[in-house]
């Protein structure tokens, strides 16, 4: 498996569920734009990826589920405090089909606007917001091409093949050391 993850600070627990599967940690702390950098770089090499952020702790054979799934984009829900139903990149696979059919997702994903984050202007290759700059994206470009039909949620559309809630844990929370 080709599981990346991506951290500014690793929490514990996600090290332990991670320390037999041979991930490529990546620093990303340095600006709010390593994390999309990163993602280009993934983009490019054209090779199936698994995401696993700093904050997500996958349960037991979650990530094979996911490795071994049909679908070219798949994630595990998990809460974090939104209403809408976007996916997040925490816990996703992106198949090789993916990077063949849309080469130039990352380049849409950077020059997509996004709004205000703590009074700056931010566009997708700010980490905050890039999640939805992808889900905005493959999910249209999937539903022309009909390989995945969107879903209707409360908040928007979206494509992605989603698994069992349940299966991941999202920490924000660390322990004092």
């Amino acid at each position: 498996m080709n599981i990346v993850v991506p951290y500014t600070r690793v929490h514990p627990d996600t090290w332990a569920a991670l320390w037999d599967l041979n991930p490529r940690y990546v620093d990303t702390s340095g600006d709010v734009e390593a994390y999309w950098r990163l993602l280009c770089e993934l983009w490019a090499r054209g090779e199936t990826f698994i995401i696993v952020e700093h904050d997500i702790v996958p349960g037991p054979g979650t990530l094979q589920a996911m490795w071994d799934c049909e679908q070219p984009w798949c994630a595990y829900p998990y809460p974090v405090g939104t209403p809408w139903d976007t996916p997040c990149l925490g816990c996703s696979k992106f198949d090789a089909r993916l990077m063949e059919w849309f080469p130039n997702l990352m380049e849409k994903v950077g020059s997509t606007y996004l709004g205000y984050y703590d009074g700056e202007r931010i566009e997708g290759r700010h980490w905050f917001r890039m999640d939805m700059a992808v889900s905005l994206w493959l999910s249209r470009w999937l539903a022309r091409k009909r390989v995945m039909a969107p879903e209707n949620y409360e908040f928007g559309w979206t494509a992605v093949h989603k698994h069992p809630e349940g299966m991941v844990e999202h920490r924000h929370v660390y322990a004092c050391t």
